[in-house]
């Protein structure tokens, strides 16, 4: 139906930039954080969040869908084939942007001292 294929659309966008948002910020995170020591390493093991999560919520969704298939087949048909793979996957989410609303002010003193400099930055308004 029209409005099931507008959400699936509409998800697919906001997944396409969220991936894009952390793979371009997330080395300049990683280094403000750690610094430039073992970098590469650290950034290795950061990188594998989204591996092994991807993995992980496959074998999870494969196994919620399995549960309502058919009896004698491999077909699902209804919303309850992904309801609790989403629910699942919305508490993650959430949980991830819990764990990064502590860096957020960690970093603030990082940034304070930047501060100055964007004082000096005349803006459109002015």
């Amino acid at each position: 139906s029209a409005p099931t294929e507008s959400y699936l659309y509409f998800g697919s966008i906001i997944l396409g930039f969220s991936y894009g948002a952390i793979y371009s910020a997330g080395p300049i995170l990683v280094y403000e954080i750690f610094g430039k020591t073992n970098f590469a390493s650290i950034w290795s093991f950061v990188s594998l969040g989204p591996a092994v999560m991807s993995l992980s919520l496959a074998f999870i969704s494969g196994q919620i869908y399995d549960s309502h298939a058919l009896p004698d087949s491999r077909d699902c048909i209804g919303e309850e084939c992904y309801d609790l793979t989403f629910v699942i996957t919305t508490f993650l989410c959430l949980l991830a942007a819990c764990f990064c609303v502590p860096l957020i002010f960690l970093q603030r003193h990082a940034y304070r001292a930047y501060a100055p400099v964007y004082d000096e930055i005349p803006s459109d308004g002015e």
